[in-house]
């Protein structure tokens, strides 16, 4: 990335949050969420949650010095770049177009002003909404890094799926370690150990030599050792030469299969490291995927706890337990200056 680039990079990151803006096509947005950094391939920005007046919008956002770099770099043939909300650029000299003839509007960082923001009454349903919405920003980080993932075992598709699995069976205190393991053994080495207790001890062994120590970890050793007899119990159900069957049946394999890990460590695998990967090779597929969620109960935790008792709201299925921990990780990045429970601007005053 330019200079140029890093610095209209800084001052979007720099905007207190949440803030109001125009967009060059005379749309007002205000932004509750800038996204996360790309330092993969594809857009500068993914996941940002933004709200019109009449809808919540998540999607990317593309930097450049001009906005005609837009052709120069060729994303109007990139279908990666088509869910770009819009550019932020220091000038804007050139109207663009996606692959689909959608006009990408622009953002001048010269036009990047805030306004003061107001909190008003509790509105659950706005809760809902905007916690869908964080939902959506999670998912796209995760596509994301599936998508590269991909580029690191050069597109050797079974390698990436296997090695994302791991790290969703990982998260969140493992998932480093997981994330190691599977540069450690590929699939075709994966492929080879048929008996259960002999993955369990090769694991283990490799574990051992992990530059990740455990006892520097958060939590007891039995959390993992658990993590570890999931992966034993899900590969041996169902072996890893049959992963994508696996995965076109989706919930209904737990359902089907005796697993000794608990509900949750189960929800946590699925929506972690199957979705994500289900989204991005089964695109046509996402929304029933996301629907899905709708009917799985949500997860429990102290953060989910915290954030019941804070908000009066209660999440009622995993779609929002998932948008409620994307929102909070990203509320303690951020300076909310305000809850945001039914937030309008000001732009009158």
């Amino acid at each position: 990335m330019l200079s140029k680039e890093k610095e209209i990079l800084s001052k979007w990151f720099s905007t207190p949050i949440p803030f109001f803006l125009t967009l060059s096509t005379g749309e007002n947005l205000t932004i509750y969420f800038h996204g996360m950094e790309n330092r993969f391939d594809g857009p500068d920005i993914i996941g940002c949650v933004a709200r019109t007046n009449d809808a919540w919008l998540v999607g990317n956002i593309e930097i450049h010095r001009k906005s005609s770099d837009w052709y120069v770099h060729g994303h109007h043939m990139q279908k990666a770049y088509d869910q770009v909300l819009f550019q932020l650029v220091d000038e804007n000299d050139k109207i663009c177009y996606t692959s689909h003839g959608r006009i990408v509007p622009v953002v001048e960082l010269q036009h990047l002003d805030t306004y003061r923001l107001v909190c008003c009454e509790h509105d659950s349903s706005y809760i809902s909404d905007i916690i869908r919405s964080f939902f959506f920003s999670r998912l796209e980080q995760r596509k994301n890094f599936f998508r590269n993932l991909c580029k690191n075992h050069n597109y050797k598709i079974y390698d990436a799926i296997w090695h994302h699995i791991l790290i969703g069976i990982g998260k969140p205190t493992y998932a480093d370690l997981f994330e190691w393991v599977g540069y450690q053994i590929s699939w075709s080495q994966a492929r080879e150990i048929f008996h259960k207790a002999s993955l369990a001890f090769f694991i283990r062994s490799l574990i051992s030599c992990a530059p990740y120590p455990l006892h520097k970890k958060t939590l007891p050793n039995g959390s993992w050792e658990r993590k570890i007899c999931f992966f034993e119990e899900l590969f041996h159900l169902k072996k890893i030469s049959s992963l994508i069957s696996m995965m076109n049946e989706r919930w209904n394999f737990f359902k089907t299969q005796h697993i000794v890990a608990c509900k949750q460590t189960i929800l946590r695998y699925y929506v972690n490291a199957l979705m994500p990967i289900l989204c991005v090779l089964f695109p046509n597929e996402e929304d029933k995927l996301i629907k899905e969620l709708e009917f799985l109960t949500p997860e429990r935790n102290s953060i989910i706890v915290n954030f019941t008792k804070d908000w009066n709201y209660k999440p009622i299925h995993l779609l929002e337990s998932q948008g409620i921990l994307e929102f909070i990780k990203q509320k303690s990045r951020t300076k909310f200056q305000q809850t945001i429970k039914m937030i309008h601007h000001e732009k009158n005053n």
